[in-house]
């Protein structure tokens, strides 16, 4: 009896000393054993994990709408960004579920079929949020070497960027949502441009945070901004309506600098708003501007 509780004592503390803590919004969660099987309900995270070689471990996805752009032979649609769905995820038998940002709110529900955790980032630094859990989902699978490599190259990318930033003036970006507009500050997910990249963004002093704030085509043209960089949320979530390019296509807006010197970004807005820090999609973003500016 002593020789099996000392054996179970040791392989505790085995297990223990084999766990990794995987960096959360909830703070550190101990990762007893590298996962085999992982759902993610989170695109930045479905990102990160393909970039680190992990596709084939993921076996549930939510949906191919947005995650067709990753290899995941395995995988299976178990809900969406925002709802799991709790039969098709206990088929999947995962041993890993990330739920972050748009489906944080499920953690507890879906805890009930496997070890659970929330990657959501804050969103006012996308790009440095996105390589701290890039390096915290490394150490956790033992891809470390993968994650600094990936990581170097993007900061070797952001400084061949930043270069091109400089003296650029004002830049307004915005999400155009059909005929809405609302202007991104610098704590917005579009806000690692100028944390990261130096650049200008034209901002409001009582702005309400990452999710933008709404503007008339008058304050665009009031701001008269050098460069605009026009966020397409229609485009993203692949829905129907008015473009950024058609919405942004008026007098008003023709006036501005950044207009008449053919400087208006229209990005992969899916890069920005829906793949929130995930690794193709900050050097994505990056090959955009660096194209941008250094024309």
């Amino acid at each position: 009896m002593l020789k099996k509780l000392l054996a179970t004592a040791v392989a505790s503390l085995v297990l223990a000393a084999q766990a990794t803590p995987l960096k959360t919004a909830q703070g550190d969660v101990e990762i007893a054993k590298v996962p085999e099987r992982i759902a993610v309900y989170d695109i930045g995270a479905l990102d990160t994990l393909v970039a680190l070689g992990l596709g084939d471990k993921i076996v549930g996805i939510p949906g191919e709408k947005f995650a067709a752009d990753f290899a995941t032979p395995n995988a299976k649609e178990v809900g969406t960004l925002f709802e799991p769905d709790l039969e098709a995820l206990n088929a999947a038998k995962p041993d890993l579920i990330i739920v972050a940002s748009r489906s944080a709110g499920k953690l507890d529900e879906v805890k009930a079929v496997a070890q659970a955790v929330d990657l959501s980032v804050p969103g006012d630094n996308a790009y440095q949020e996105g390589l701290a859990r890039l390096e915290s989902l490394g150490a956790v699978f033992g891809k470390e070497a993968e994650a600094k490599k990936t990581a170097d190259a993007l900061n070797v990318l952001r400084d061949a960027v930043k270069a091109e930033s400089a003296d650029k003036g004002k830049v307004l970006a915005l999400l155009v949502n059909g005929p809405k507009i609302a202007l991104y500050g610098p704590d917005s997910r579009a806000g690692w441009l100028q944390s990261e990249l130096g650049l200008q963004l034209v901002h409001n002093e009582k702005m309400s945070g990452r999710h933008g704030d709404p503007v008339s085509f008058e304050y665009i043209a009031q701001e008269n901004p050098d460069w605009i960089y026009a966020l397409d949320r229609l485009v993203a979530i692949g829905e129907d309506g008015a473009s950024a390019k058609q919405t942004l296509d008026n007098e008003l807006v023709h006036g501005t600098t950044a207009w008449k010197k053919g400087q208006v970004i229209y990005p992969q807005t899916k890069n920005v708003y829906i793949d929130i820090g995930g690794p193709t999609a900050l050097r994505a973003t990056l090959e955009e501007l660096k194209t941008a500016f250094a024309k």
